[in-house]
């Protein structure tokens, strides 16, 4: 079911790979309509997990809302695909899917926009202004979360170095002349 309390058909998390300058599908929440993102699959060719948004296409909702950081919503899955889809595949998706609305939502962690979050739900009204609060909240929670997650790994490898892999580095003062005039090689040339 979605993580929200709002009526949404699914949540896809897209992050961002600068060293790939695209937004990379990594998770779907799907709500109840699994059987309608399968066909939208089918009719791309390729599984969403793992496609790729380039960071160029500019015209694509996901694209926008990681460049203005901000939360976008549209009604039309043409400005999902940003142009990259030919009308008969965008027709085709529009068919299986019935009328949605749309809403990409980027998420942040201290070291930046890490990613954009898609909601989707059917129906055209939108989301209300308290929808939007609580996407715009759930996806500050994430990029929280995902910035612990990371944290939380580096200091699993680095203790699973074992003890004394990581030390105190030693600290020297010196003088012009470069003899360290302190710590404990103080009096030796450094």
């Amino acid at each position: 079911t979605c993580a929200l309390p709002i009526c949404c058909g699914s949540v896809q998390m897209t992050l961002a790979d600068h060293e790939r300058q695209a937004l990379v599908f990594t998770t779907s929440i799907q709500n109840r309509e699994l059987d309608k993102v399968r066909e939208v699959e089918s009719v791309l060719g390729f599984p969403l997990e793992g496609a790729a948004m380039p960071f160029s296409v500019e015209s694509s909702l996901l694209v926008r809302a990681l460049r203005h950081e901000r939360l976008i919503i549209t009604t039309d899955i043409a400005e999902l695909a940003g142009g990259l889809l030919p009308e008969e595949s965008v027709a085709q998706i529009r068919a299986t899917i019935g009328p949605r609305t749309f809403a990409a939502v980027p998420f942040a962690a201290r070291s930046g926009i890490l990613g954009v979050l898609l909601f989707e739900k059917p129906g055209r009204a939108g989301f209300s202004a308290e929808d939007r609060d609580l996407l715009v909240a759930y996806a500050d929670r994430v990029g929280v979360d995902l910035e612990s997650q990371a944290l939380s790994e580096d200091v699993q490898r680095l203790e699973a170095l074992g003890p004394g892999v990581v030390r105190v580095p030693d600290l020297y003062a010196c003088d012009p002349t470069l003899v360290v005039a302190s710590g404990p090689h103080a009096g030796k040339v450094l």
